[in-house]
């Protein structure tokens, strides 16, 4: 084969202009490419097994453009080929992938094989290819490929083939592209260079051959602008102890105000970002405010005021690396491969929001006072003194109370106490975590933990609201709630803090009203599971005991999260009304968990329905004045009935339950025992079950 001929290429192949014109491929295409390295970033471990090259190659189809096409590949160490300047490359079953918002390129996958061609021997003949991986042994190229390897070599413009000094220059200084310049705003510094994750808070403002954006990452640099609660003026106060988002600072009167400006993050928390070229390009096109940012080799300097750090994005000097330094974060990817740093500044968002809401409150409050004149009570005041009559009352009482918490204690055995066994006919398709632990009895979950303290030298004994502990029982379900199967998911919209693994809608963590509420902006709708089991003691007969909701009571009601109902179904939350499918899933899976319940509780609910339309029917021929035996709650009691009540077919199981408090809204003041408004409120929750089919 000699110069200036022409020779098509192999029929398999796929020229690299095809990268440059929409529609020719398509994203996960396994396509054969046979190109000359322009130049190549060295192996680079990852955080995984795997090390990462890249390679840009160029072949005829666009060589008169001087165009590539980069290449991923990912090997382990001692698979990983070796380039030199000039080298021509066949790849096969490489794989089309889009890195963020960069054009189309290539990746290599368990099936690629990677042929290499040495620049030094084409110049004389056609060589082996240098091989490194048993998979690219078993897959060498056809003579008829390696025959265009030679002649594409010979062929293709000189301009591509770069120099060997320069082309081993750029390799070794790519190393130091590799290095994670990461960081937090908290750290950056004049006359440095980094990695951002940052959201966009305010902006985009559009210059014309640039553009300005204001992101943050929740976090304070002294060396920002400092954002105030009235607007762009800068806190000359110095430090604000207890306000550190300068809510007070610029107080003009009665009334505080947002200024207009300004929607970002107050405090020294946003910095503004200038982008140039085709950084500014791809804001315009994917980013707003509320956007998660990626931002690569981020220039940090003090901006034309000399006073404020501000970044700036410029395009790059040097051919290697990213086109393309923008990339946008979506939180609502899959949580178990999303940028941990993401969810970091994601949390910081939500702990700046919950502290923005209190302080706040807090500061409308204090306007309220100043305005009514009203003066706030004094927090540390001498507490009064008894005297003896009173004295010898609260000591009267303290002593029942504590001659009661005796009492109950001899009645009943504390938690942790194995006292339950497990029943004959228990049922082995339904197993828990924690097998280890001892089998705790229903009604010792329900007794209410006690400390005692000592006060004025007196013991006081007090019912503690809840307690934190993890126990397994031996239980059947004899009730659910919601009563339809089809209401067991609901729906909400997704928002960012979903990737946040301490988020859920049952949790039992207090949740601020506003952070992570569903809003109208049309975002997509997410399915939850959400229901609760009665469960009776298995030591109780089936149908007996009914709960009375004292200490004897041998029931419990159990919330199921969405988490630890997908572990015990083995199913995801959708839509049950539109789909039957995953219905009559659900609906076997339960059968195993208690029998024909459901049968009955559904039975047992239409009767109610036609004993309670049959009593309004005769009520209302009766006379005005109801006959002296009976009572309109009777009369209405007598209607209802408890699914649980009577036996069913179902078979005990082990499950695990714990117990932990939240806090619910409490006007009584007396009753407010988690703070102002608030009291704590017991709740129980199954999680670590599973029924299992065998």
């Amino acid at each position: 084969m000699t110069e200036g001929t022409s020779m098509d290429l192999p029929k398999t192949f796929t020229p690299l202009s095809a990268f440059f014109d929409d529609g020719k491929i398509q994203l996960g295409m396994l396509l054969n490419v046979v190109g000359v390295i322009l130049d190549c970033r060295l192996p680079m471990a990852t955080r995984r097994k795997d090390w990462k090259a890249q390679m840009r190659l160029c072949d005829k189809s666009i060589d008169e453009h001087m165009w590539d096409v980069p290449v991923d590949i990912f090997r382990p160490q001692q698979d990983m080929p070796s380039f030199e300047a000039g080298d021509v490359v066949i790849l096969q079953q490489a794989k089309v992938q889009r890195v963020k918002s960069d054009n189309l390129n290539l990746l290599t996958n368990w099936a690629t094989s990677i042929h290499v061609y040495r620049a030094t021997q084409l110049s004389k003949s056609l060589p082996p290819p240098v091989m490194q991986s048993s998979m690219d042994k078993s897959r060498r190229p056809t003579p008829k490929v390696e025959e265009y390897v030679l002649w594409l070599y010979q062929n293709i413009d000189e301009r591509c083939i770069p120099e060997v000094e320069h082309f081993q220059i750029k390799a070794n200084q790519s190393r130091n592209i590799g290095k994670d310049k990461y960081c937090e705003l908290a750290k950056v510094s004049d006359n440095s260079f980094h990695n951002l994750v940052v959201e966009a808070v305010g902006g985009p403002c559009d210059l014309g051959d640039k553009l300005r954006l204001y992101v943050s990452d929740y976090t304070d640099n002294p060396a920002f602008y400092n954002y105030s609660w009235t607007g762009n003026s800068i806190d000359k106060t110095g430090d604000r102890d207890g306000d550190p988002f300068g809510y007070t600072s610029g107080k003009t009167g009665p009334k505080y105000k947002t200024s207009s400006d300004w929607t970002g993050p107050f405090g020294r928390k946003s910095m503004q970002i200038t982008c140039y070229g085709p950084h500014a390009t791809a804001i315009r096109k994917e980013a707003k405010k509320g956007t998660w940012l990626n931002l690569l080799n981020v220039q940090i300097k003090y901006g034309s005021n000399n006073a404020n750090l501000e970044g700036f994005l410029r395009e790059s000097r040097n051919g290697y690396g990213p086109k393309t330094c923008v990339h946008v974060l979506d939180p609502q990817d899959d949580p178990e491969t999303i940028d941990p740093r993401l969810k970091d500044a994601i949390r910081r968002k939500r702990s700046y929001e919950k502290e923005q809401k209190a302080q706040l409150k807090q500061l409308t409050c204090v306007n309220t006072s100043e305005i009514t004149g009203m003066k706030r009570p004094a927090t540390e005041q001498p507490e009064k003194r008894l005297n003896s009559k009173q004295r010898r009352a609260l000591q009267r009482a303290q002593a029942k109370d504590k001659a009661q918490a005796e009492e109950a204690a001899e009645v009943l055995p504390p938690l942790k106490t194995p006292l339950a066994t497990n029943p004959r006919d228990l049922n082995l398709q339904v197993v828990c975590e924690n097998q280890d632990q001892p089998i705790a009895r229903v009604l010792d979950m329900l007794a209410h933990a006690t400390h005692t303290i000592i006060k004025q030298g007196v013991p006081v004994v007090l019912k503690m609201p809840f307690e934190n502990v993890l126990c397994r029982a031996n239980v059947r379900v004899v009730d659910f709630r919601p009563h339809s199967l089809q209401d067991f998911a609901s729906s909400r919209r997704k928002t960012e803090f979903d990737i946040l693994s301490d988020v859920s809608s049952n949790s039992g963590s207090d949740s601020d009203e506003d952070v992570g509420r569903p809003d109208n902006s049309g975002r997509e709708l997410t399915w939850e599971w959400c229901f609760a089991l009665q469960l009776q003691d298995a030591s109780v007969p089936s149908g007996k005991a009914k709960n009375s909701g004292g200490l004897n009571s041998s029931r419990i009601w159990v919330v199921v999260s969405n988490a630890h109902a997908q572990l015990l179904t083995g199913l995801d939350a959708c839509n049950l009304r539109a789909n039957r499918g995953e219905l009559a899933k659900l609906r076997e899976k339960l059968f195993i968990l208690w029998g024909d319940l459901e049968e009955k509780k559904s039975n047992m609910t239409a009767a109610n329905d036609k004993k309670r339309s049959r009593a309004e029917a005769s009520k209302s021929k009766l006379s005005e004045r109801p006959p002296l035996d009976s009572s309109d709650a009777e009369a209405e009691a007598s209607t209802k009935q408890d699914v649980g009540d009577h036996a069913v077919s179902n078979r005990p199981f082990t499950c695990c339950i714990e117990q932990y408090g939240v806090q619910v809204s409490e006007r009584d003041a007396a009753k407010a025992d988690a703070g102002e408004g608030k009291r704590w409120e017991r709740v129980f929750a199954l999680f670590g079950t599973k029924i299992s089919s065998f």
